[in-house]
């Protein structure tokens, strides 16, 4: 004789059923997202590993090792904010180590909050007794502290007419126009491939009252098989002196060593290219820039003699050639990188990693007639806590720099702000 549950048995049973196969699917379902936002993390495509952490919110919030990396991704794009929130969910399921907290504390530094980056290297330094590597963070802090209560009167304003969702960068005021350099890709009938790069080539916008035309890329010799980098123009604009990789033979992803070239301006295009003589092949040459008069070449290279990556050297003029390039001083130099050279009313502009600052590359000037003095910052909102650089100026005080802080465009963007505002600085 068969045995029958009850009913009210049954019904449990069924339950207890659905709710096991339910929880077996919301694991499993929890565990895949997981699983693809970490091998997204470590194919660093951060964009993907994001969205996948936040698809299971509720099981990322009690992974450590999960939400340490959803604020990793965050950081490298530069979601400063978005990173420290994670960070701090982490670091209450899983004790961080000392490698993640110095990256916490630079993002707050990045983030505006200096206060709390301080109470951070406060605690690392008095309460566990570990000075190293934090002293230089707490360097800068006591600048930036300073820097931020004394505040600033500067604006800076994204030109979205300009720019693209690639990079553009390096902007250059010229007759009536802005010439800058961007990686987009054109169609014939001048529609912008966004999501698309091509190699670095220089583009042009005419500028009126403020207002930009819809760029165009050069069509002519100076955008053909090679990647045309950061350039000047001379002082009557008929020459222009401009960075040139050539696009590898067998890969034309790969480009060889950036070198310095001049163009001459005849009838509406540029001809008679030319490699300047000082060029060595075996390193990088870049980012040209001219003294009002014309006769000093400035420009970054990471030749012999560099004291780190790349550094700023200039070359005079003797009226055939150019000399014999010169080192500039460690006042500039730093152990670190120095780009993107720019000369305005006698004044040196340049971008340095290697200098107190906000973090990245930040923007500073020095006075030609002192270079042994002390580089300044341009502070904020000029430079931020990611990379600012590019910085040029028009004759009428209107300024112009790169940066790659969110809320852009795309990510090299360009910034436009009144000169006068960082020509009383004072270190």
């Amino acid at each position: 004789m068969k045995r029958y549950l009850p009913d009210i048995f049954k019904l449990r049973a069924n339950k207890f059923i659905s709710v096991a196969i339910c929880f077996f699917f919301s694991v499993a379902f929890s565990n895949a997202q997981i699983n693809k936002a970490n091998a997204y993390f470590i194919e660093k495509n951060y964009e993907k590993a994001i969205l996948h952490y936040q698809k299971d919110s509720v099981s990322t919030s009690k992974d450590g090792e999960a939400l340490y990396n959803l604020s990793l991704a965050h950081a490298q794009l530069n979601q400063y904010e978005n990173a420290i929130h994670s960070f701090l969910l982490a670091e209450k399921l899983e004790i961080p180590s000392r490698e993640q907290q110095l990256k916490a504390t630079k993002w707050l530094m990045l983030n505006g909050q200096f206060k709390e980056a301080q109470a951070r290297i406060l605690r690392q330094t008095k309460d566990i007794g570990d000075s190293s590597d934090w002293f230089d963070l707490n360097k800068n802090l006591d600048s930036l502290v300073v820097w931020k209560e004394q505040g600033s009167e500067a604006q800076t304003e994204l030109l979205k007419s300009i720019n693209s969702a690639e990079n553009d960068y390096s902007p250059v005021f010229n007759g009536g126009m802005i010439y800058f350099v961007s990686d987009r890709v054109e169609t014939g009938d001048g529609d912008i491939f966004e999501n698309r790069k091509a190699h670095p080539e220089i583009w042009i916008s005419e500028v009126k009252n403020n207002e930009f035309s819809k760029p165009k890329k050069i069509f002519n010799t100076l955008n053909d098989q090679f990647a045309d980098g950061s350039f000047t123009f001379s002082a009557d604009g008929k020459i222009i002196y401009f960075t040139r990789s050539s696009v590898g033979k067998t890969n034309k992803n790969q480009l060889n060593k950036l070198q310095l070239f001049k163009a001459e301006l005849v009838d509406g295009k540029w001809k008679n290219i030319q490699k300047l003589s000082f060029n060595d092949s075996n390193y990088n040459f870049a980012h040209p820039a001219l003294n009002k008069d014309g006769n000093t070449i400035f420009f970054s290279s990471d030749k012999s003699g560099s004291f780190g990556g790349m550094d700023l050297w200039m070359s005079k003029w003797d009226g055939a050639t150019w000399g014999e390039v010169i080192h500039l001083p460690s006042s500039v130099n730093t152990t670190k990188n120095e780009l993107f050279p720019t000369i305005f009313q006698d004044t040196l502009f340049f971008s340095t990693d290697g200098l107190i600052g906000y973090g990245g590359m930040d923007i500073f000037k020095m006075p030609l007639s002192n270079m042994a003095g002390n580089a300044i910052n341009l502070r904020a909102p000029i430079n931020s806590g990611v990379d600012d650089f590019g910085i040029n100026f028009t004759p009428d005080s209107r300024g112009y720099f790169t940066s790659n802080r969110s809320g852009g465009e795309g990510m090299d963007d360009i910034f436009a702000f009144e000169s006068k505002q960082v020509e009383n600085l004072k270190p």
